[in-house]
């Protein structure tokens, strides 16, 4: 019995460092795109996870009074990339996207990738930008708007989409302390948020 156990347990240990070995994230910004898109490619990853093969991207477009961005999320289905997600933003004073915090990881440990992205509408802005982090968690969007003054009497402002309160514990402190990380390194004013919303 304690034989048959200890192959069992094995067995699944195999299949447990198998599958984790399975798991990647490839960025793919300068290979060919295996789905059709408009604009300009700006961000691009390929992943695999316990759910399959994903893509992620992101474009833009330029018009003469509006900036668009747009993201995509696809997951293999028989060969095919099928759409999970998509998201549209815009302004009349541009869009600049921060790649170097995008991020496509397992916060949860559950086998199945996140993916977060930061962008800045309005940079060039006199009276202040809005930065969002947009995150998405089991191919549901969860977005962070923060605006950041330029002006003493301006207000800086934080506002989460009510759907982050269902998130769970663990995934809202990862996302905050993500944000404040963020915040940090670009040195934004009143840059912290209170971690007192994480009941």
């Amino acid at each position: 019995m304690r034989y048959k156990f200890t192959i069992l347990l094995f067995l699944a240990l195999l299949s447990s460092q198998l599958s984790k070995a399975q798991t990647y994230v490839k960025e793919i910004l300068h290979d060919k795109v295996p789905v059709a898109f408009t604009g300009k490619l700006i961000d691009a990853y390929e992943f695999k996870d316990a759910a399959g093969l994903h893509l992620y991207i992101l474009t833009k477009t330029e018009e003469t009074s509006k900036v668009s961005i747009f993201g995509f999320g696809y997951t293999q289905h028989n060969g095919v990339f099928v759409k999970d997600w998509e998201i549209r933003d815009f302004s009349d004073l541009g869009i600049l996207l921060r790649y170097t915090y995008t991020k496509i990881i397992d916060i949860d440990k559950d086998g199945l990738l996140e993916s977060i992205f930061v962008y800045q509408l309005d940079p060039d802005r006199g009276d202040g930008s809005t930065w969002k982090m947009m995150v998405h968690y089991k191919n549901v969007k969860y977005v962070f708007r923060v605006h950041v003054p330029e002006l003493d009497e301006d207000e800086y402002s934080v506002k989460w989409d009510k759907s982050f309160e269902t998130l769970p514990k663990s995934v809202r402190k990862y996302l905050i302390d993500y944000w404040n990380m963020v915040a940090d390194k670009e040195d934004l004013k009143g840059r912290y948020v209170l971690t007192d919303k994480i009941k």
